[in-house]
């Protein structure tokens, strides 16, 4: 810090000097207010360039993605997230409309501020199932002579095929259909049959058939249910009535007759009518119930074809719903009416009536049985219980041959204005059937109140089964009430998308926003 001062030759002390400064000071000239602004807007132009650009190329992959996805078909683009999975399709509509050979259209009649969505979406989905269907839609206010020769009102689907001529009109409210409430008193939704009616619709429309279904009347017979008739117009099957004494026997277009839970006797007449009948090679399901008449004639046409009937109630000790009588019966699968049915096919029946096989007096009858109970059934009478296996449903069918005529034309080689006729026989060989069933399988307060089990598809296979063209469009409709506290299969699928994954980004988002508030 004090150091010695540096002395010349003369002795004299010299000034002590400071170190050079090798720092290099550049002369830049002082850029303008102009060019700065010059620079600065040329930066953002070409970052606001840039910025644009890409958001154009963003937005141009997006309407291309758009467009791609909208080409696919809905239920590829569009999860089902309903409780009821109201537009997932069933494997009966998806087996027929792979089957459809005639092109089919389906018009849309509503305004657009009425269509339910749900109708819409439903009529999309059966749009990409087959290439032989279309959907067009019609606004009755702004093209009122398109609807009027459509013969629809507003808030219709019709159906039709060009190519059989053939159309049918469904109306918004068959497909929603409603109840009364006695809460608010006032009509809630209550079912969604879209799937039931389209499919129907589509199949009658497509292949027409003329078959024609009689129940009997005259014996205190019950009318079939609503759940029964309603499965037999979707197969495209007509239904009328027939007093066998009164119009005297069966009529003529008669394809099918059914005689259920009859409280009185047939007389001798009518039973020997549906003998005659199943000679030609008529079909017949009797439908047999609990009475409190003798019904002597009808047990022996049910014996002439190897079904003993016996008197009394029929319980099951092993295989039984509530009470012994509430019976789930075994099914045997190999029938043509349960041959699509499994082992974990359910069938519930009360009351059931129970008949033993015996040898059959009709010549060429064969016996199926279709189901029966465990070894563990009883019949129950006044006098007491006996223990057996008894059988609940059988098919019993008849080899028969009908005489057909033929006429052909002959020509005399010698004249050439005369003509013969000759008739020739031909035997074809048929088969008439006669299957028996209770009469509380079609029962409505069973069907409708357990939608898992299997009563009404076996009683419709005994009914389509008598037809080669005609199939078994026997598809519930889902209900729309409501359930609480219960989230199962498309339910989860729904709290997961409309719930937890919004929350989920909301809370990250939260989070990231207070992350970056503490940083400032």
């Amino acid at each position: 810090m004090f150091g010695r001062k540096k002395q010349n030759e003369a002795g004299q002390t010299e000034p002590q000097t400071k170190p050079q400064d090798r720092r290099i000071h550049l002369s830049l000239p002082r850029p303008s207010g102009a060019a700065i602004k010059q620079s600065l807007h040329a930066a953002g132009f070409r970052h606001g360039s840039y910025s644009a650009g890409m958001t154009a190329i963003v937005l141009a992959i997006l309407i291309v993605v758009n467009m791609l996805v909208g080409l696919l078909p809905t239920s590829t683009r569009m999860l089902d997230l309903t409780s009821n999975s109201l537009f997932e399709i069933g494997d009966t509509t998806k087996t027929a409309m792979e089957e459809l050979s005639e092109d089919v259209t389906l018009t849309i009649v509503s305004q657009p501020d009425s269509l339910d969505t749900r109708i819409q979406r439903l009529v999309d989905e059966y749009a990409s199932l087959s290439s032989h269907i279309s959907v067009e839609t019609v606004d009755p206010v702004l093209h009122p002579a398109e609807a009027q020769e459509l013969g629809a009102e507003d808030g219709t689907v019709v159906v039709s095929c060009e190519a059989t001529g053939e159309s049918r009109n469904i109306l918004f409210s068959e497909i929603i259909t409603h109840t009364y409430s006695m809460y608010s008193y006032e009509a809630v939704e209550d079912s969604f049959d879209g799937e039931g009616q389209l499919t129907a619709a589509i199949v009658s429309v497509s292949a027409p058939t003329d078959h024609v279904i009689y129940t009997t009347e005259g014996h205190g017979e019950q009318s079939l249910g609503s759940s029964i008739q309603d499965a037999i117009d979707k197969a495209n099957l007509s239904t009328d009535t027939v007093n066998l004494v009164v119009d005297g026997g069966i009529p003529e277009d008669c394809d099918l007759l059914v005689i259920n839970a009859p409280q009185k006797d047939l007389d001798a007449t009518e039973t020997q009518a549906i003998k005659d009948y199943m000679a030609k090679g008529g079909n017949v399901i009797i439908l047999l119930a609990q009475t409190e008449n003798d019904q002597p004639n009808l047990n022996a046409l049910l014996a002439a074809y190897g079904m003993q009937r016996q008197n009394g109630y029929i319980a099951d000790a092993e295989r039984y719903y509530s009470n012994g009588y509430d019976i789930f019966p075994e099914i045997y699968t190999g029938t043509s009416i349960t041959a699509d049915m499994t082992s974990d096919s359910l069938i519930l029946l009360y009351n059931a009536v129970g008949m033993l096989e015996t040898d059959p007096t009709v010549e060429n009858v064969t016996l199926s049985t279709v189901m029966q109970t465990s070894t563990n059934g009883y019949l129950v009478t006044n006098e007491g219980q006996t223990q057996g296996q008894y059988l609940l449903g059988a098919i019993a069918q008849q080899e028969v041959t009908a005489e057909s005529g033929e006429t052909t034309e002959t020509t005399d080689e010698t004249s050439t204005d005369e003509t013969t006729e000759e008739t020739t026989e031909e035997a074809e060989t048929l088969t008439a059937t006669m299957c028996v069933l209770p009469a509380s399988l079609i029962d409505d307060s069973i069907i409708g109140q357990f939608s898992n089990l299997s009563n009404q598809d076996l009683f419709m296979n005994a009914v389509t089964a008598n037809f080669d063209d005609v199939s078994n469009i026997s598809i519930p409709a889902k209900s729309l009430s409501t359930s609480y506290n219960l989230i199962t299969g498309a339910g989860a699928w729904g709290m997961l998308f409309i719930a937890i994954i919004p929350l989920g980004v909301l809370g990250v988002g939260l989070a990231h926003w207070l992350r970056r508030r503490r940083r400032v």
